[in-house]
């Protein structure tokens, strides 16, 4: 069924971009006023997506949001704003109980990506409401509460005592930044922060943590893979210490920006400084900080135990990228994802001076006796498939080593030098590897654009223009192309 996007804004010139856009693409409302949309919501349109802006004529966006949040909670709402000071954003977002802000002006195949990911989670939504509502009473009516009790219900990972008596504002915020690091977590053969989630909860039974402290191991637990948001595909499967030293620096820059990012979110900073942990160890060894002891939390110990036993039997082998991307699927047997359990105790007993004594034989006894579900072994073998629409272009040797596969897929730029046929140089530039979001008008391909079929849709060399970005948009929606481009680096110097 085609969404419906009901866009507000009385800017004729944003009206028109968007119109232009997203026209054929989607059933399409555009009104100048909040007072206009409103009176379209009470006539019956019920828009999937509603973006506004805050400037409107008579009643101001946040208002505008604020009121339709609560007549189309399951909506999927995005705040469309120039505003760049971040306390003053945090507040509009806050009041408007919206679920995402875009910069304005914004990037166009940025935009389309987002409207294709709130599209699927729209969808979600709408069709966990009817099976969640003939289950539940809530007693909760409003929409934050009715999303957790959604997430509860499809992923079983979160305490009821969790919800209730937390605040509404850190409850959506840690939705919205779980649901981005489920986006990324494509490489398990399980899924990983739901399953890491139900560890903890068992293990706080089990080792009778105190109420608050797990609950607030459950948040931690939430968001604790936070650090590969956007991170390169080799490094989310590697364990940093068996790194050499460059390499593990460049990790930890990556997992250090993610954590100062989500940092400035205040009201959920204790919860990103517990999970920033999850490389620490009781031996003092670990990064980025090198805690010791007691200076990492207990319970916080229980999630780093968690997380690397699930990483160690159901997280894809650095060694097994190359062959997933080559192939498109992994097969993971049941014999051997008994073998990898095994091999998670072996570890564990080695690097036992890494962990609390006696939190580490609790913690050896329940995964030995796996009496919990989620520590019970899948009947099945179990299976990944890779999308090869993405990345498409990037050509992998099986047979080569990892560092020259972490080469391959950490480089983002390239001398090219050309010659003619007395080999002498007649032009050479740096090429840099991006994504389609990140193109402008402008920039100059170094490569031509081709559809997965092999039909040329931009010839190289050509210098970007609105319309041929918008072309390149088209082909994207229809799945046509790669999302990964090469273009000229501009020397700006």
């Amino acid at each position: 069924m085609e969404k419906t996007i009901l866009f507000v804004d009385n800017d004729i010139f944003s009206s028109r971009i968007i119109s232009r856009l997203l026209s054929g693409l989607y059933n399409l409302v555009i009104k100048s006023s909040g007072d206009e949309a409103l009176t379209e919501i009470e006539n019956g349109l019920k828009p999937d997506i509603i973006m506004s802006t805050r400037v409107l004529k008579g009643m101001d966006g946040v208002t505008f949001l604020k009121k339709v949040s609560k007549i189309l909670p399951n909506s999927f709402r995005i705040f469309v704003t120039a505003e760049t000071n971040p306390k003053i954003l945090f507040d509009f977002i806050k009041e408007s109980g919206v679920q995402l802000y875009l910069n304005k002006p914004f990037n166009s195949l940025q935009l389309i990506q987002i409207l294709k990911l709130t599209s699927r989670k729209s969808t979600v939504l709408s069709e966990s409401v009817k099976e969640v509502e003939s289950t539940h009473q809530l007693s909760d009516k409003s929409s934050v509460y009715k999303e957790f009790k959604l997430l509860e219900s499809k992923h079983k990972l979160m305490l009821e005592n969790t919800i209730s008596s937390s605040n509404d504002n850190i409850k959506q915020i840690i939705r919205a930044v779980s649901t981005f690091i489920d986006s990324e977590e494509n490489f398990y053969f399980r899924k990983h922060t739901p399953d890491v989630v139900e560890m903890c909860r068992y293990l706080s039974a089990t080792l009778h943590i105190e109420d608050e402290k797990e609950r607030t191991l459950l948040y931690v637990a939430l968001i604790h893979n936070f650090y590969i948001i956007n991170l390169p595909d080799y490094f989310k499967l590697v364990n940093p210490f068996e790194l050499n030293d460059n390499d593990k620096s460049l990790f930890f820059d990556y997992f250090n920006k993610t954590k100062q990012n989500l940092l400035q979110i205040k009201s959920i900073s204790k919860y990103v400084e517990l999970a920033s942990m999850i490389f620490e160890n009781v031996a003092g060894k670990g990064e980025p900080l090198k805690l010791t002891g007691l200076d990492i939390p207990k319970e916080i110990q229980l999630l780093i135990m968690a997380n690397i036993y699930h990483n160690l039997v159901y997280r894809v082998k650095p060694e097994d990228l190359a062959k997933l991307k080559s192939f498109g699927f992994l097969i993971q047997s049941r014999s051997d994802t008994i073998k990898r359990h095994q091999d998670s105790i072996t570890y564990f007993y080695k690097n036992i001076k890494h962990f609390d004594h006696d939190l580490f034989y609790k913690f050896q006894d329940v995964i030995k006796k796996r009496e919990y579900d989620v520590l019970k072994f899948n009947d099945k073998d179990l299976k990944i498939t890779y999308d090869k629409k993405i990345n498409a272009d990037l050509t992998i040797d099986s047979k080569s080593k990892d560092i020259d596969l972490l080469k391959k897929l950490t480089k983002t730029t390239s001398s090219i030098i050309i010659k003619n046929e007395a080999d002498e140089v007649i032009d050479s530039y740096e090429e840099e590897r991006c994504n389609l979001i990140d193109l402008k008008i402008g920039d100059i391909l170094t490569r031509a654009i081709k559809t997965n079929s092999g039909v040329q849709i931009v010839s190289k060399d050509i210098t970007l223009t609105e319309e041929i970005i918008e072309k390149i948009i088209n082909s994207q929606m229809k799945q046509e192309i790669s999302e990964i481009v090469y273009r000229k680096v501009i020397d700006n110097n």
